[in-house]
């Protein structure tokens, strides 16, 4: 027998298997409850708590060091102004600068 014969063999076989055997019933709620587990899983994955559940340290440490740095600044900022003014008021006494509407340290320092 040559393998051409075989093969012709066993395709006949194989196509009288598939005549007498019944063919499988498709199940009608197949469909349904594929979309309903999808949904149930998309419902998982989307939900609030998952969503900013990893994010959430993160913005408050990045909050948290803004709030910082701010406050940091503010308090440096007031003191370096603080030391010009003092700086300028020596200059208005050594030099005898009066605090007279038309004096141009006069109107710096006030503003």
């Amino acid at each position: 027998m040559s393998e051409e014969d075989r093969i012709k063999e066993r395709v006949e076989k194989t196509m009288r298997l598939m005549e007498t055997e019944e063919r499988l019933k498709a199940d009608p709620w197949f469909f349904t409850r594929l979309q309903a587990r999808i949904s149930a899983r998309n419902a998982e994955l989307l939900s609030p708590v998952r969503q900013g559940g990893r994010w959430r340290p993160v913005v408050l440490a990045a909050l948290a060091g803004v709030n910082i740095t701010i406050a940091a600044l503010w308090t440096f900022g007031n003191a370096e102004t603080r030391h010009k003014e003092t700086a300028m008021a020596y200059l208005a006494r050594d030099y005898g600068l009066t605090g007279e509407a038309g004096d141009w340290l006069y109107n710096t320092i006030g503003e």
